[in-house]
């Protein structure tokens, strides 16, 4: 199994206000994580994949030996504008629109073998793309 343990990413912005009731706000988040795994085992025992997908024949095949590798990055750049809706003493809530920028590579390889065969799996996912933020922002003070 292969499981990410614990990375620290960053994110970090700042705010201009553009009067008493609205601002522009950017910001930028960043996250990249990786971890390798593996594993041998004697028979009787086997391991059995759980990437395959669960029709085919080596969904069911036998292995002595598996090792796995799973790797995430991501970023997003943000560009926000925000209007005050209704404020008081104890609360803000403010409507905002704006636009975001996400970048996600994920890759993902595992081999499993036994006396006879060697198993992989290769995958490796890489998106850019962007899109509209819109929506409700609001704030509750004790």
């Amino acid at each position: 199994m292969t499981d990410i343990d614990f990375e620290s990413g960053f994110r970090m912005g700042f705010a201009h206000a553009l009067g008493p009731c609205s601002d522009l706000r950017a910001s930028y988040t960043h996250f990249e994580s990786d971890t390798e795994s593996q594993i041998q085992v004697a028979a009787p025992v086997v391991l059995r994949s759980l990437v395959y997908p669960p029709g085919t024949t080596d969904a069911a095949a036998d292995f002595l030996d598996a090792q796995a590798r799973y790797d995430i990055d991501f970023q997003f750049a943000d560009l926000d504008y925000r209007r005050t809706l209704a404020r008081g003493a104890l609360y803000d809530l403010r409507w905002l629109a704006g636009i975001r920028y996400a970048h996600l590579q994920q890759d993902f390889r595992s081999i499993f073998t036994n006396v006879t065969t060697v198993e992989r799996v290769d995958t490796q996912i890489d998106f850019d793309g962007g899109g509209l933020r819109v929506g409700l922002e609001g704030e509750r003070r004790a």
